[in-house]
């Protein structure tokens, strides 16, 4: 019954000494760069940043998630390619291990550029200018989730969704697009007739 009574009795202080949602007031990161400061009728300093600003900036991720998926899209697109053409057309050596070359390639580049496609990411965040660490952290954790959900899934939905289902209509077009831009590296081919491996 105390309690009840005490937090009755909280609310009634708070709103007669003006100081209700004190306890919610979060303090400034240090680099938060704010544009003015507003004093409110209780006589409280408040570092003014304009949301339009804000939202404006954070809009900035939308090109750089794009950009991301293109850029990392295109290299695993360009893996399967090499792969693929490495399986039809080479007959030499070393034919099983060849293949999967570009693979390890993209295994160990993958790490390096999500670490600096982080470092954009962290550096978009800090661009954002949010006041309290916590909407700073949230921004920043968003960001490397999607991150994270395009380098780790965008292979798996490029080859369950493009690859498997397509590629008997792409690869002969890229094996066409060769022998067209390169008919001297060409003419050294064999072309087989591609299946798709289900199993990659």
């Amino acid at each position: 019954v105390f309690l009840e009574y005490w937090k009755i009795q909280e609310i009634d202080l708070s709103m007669r000494w003006m100081v209700r949602g004190v306890n919610k007031v979060k303090i400034n990161r240090p680099a938060f760069k704010y544009d003015k400061i507003i004093v409110d009728e209780n006589g409280r300093t408040k570092h003014y940043f304009p949301k339009w600003k804000q939202i404006a900036r954070q809009l900035l991720q939308i090109p750089f998630i794009i950009l991301a998926t293109i850029a990392l899209g295109l290299m695993i697109c360009s893996v399967f390619v090499v792969e693929v053409l490495i399986c039809e057309t080479y007959e030499g050596p070393h034919q099983f291990y060849l293949e999967y070359v570009p693979t390890i390639l993209l295994a160990v580049a993958i790490p390096r550029i999500s670490s600096s496609l982080e470092g954009i990411a962290n550096a978009l965040t800090e661009y954002e200018n949010h006041r309290t660490a916590d909407e700073h952290e949230m921004s920043l954790t968003q960001k490397l989730f999607i991150l994270s959900i395009i380098t780790n899934y965008l292979p798996i939905l490029l080859t369950a969704f493009v690859y498997v289902p397509f590629g008997d209509v792409i690869i002969p077009r890229v094996k066409q697009l060769i022998v067209h831009l390169f008919p001297k590296f060409a003419a050294k081919l064999v072309f087989r007739p591609f299946a798709s491996d289900t199993d990659r």
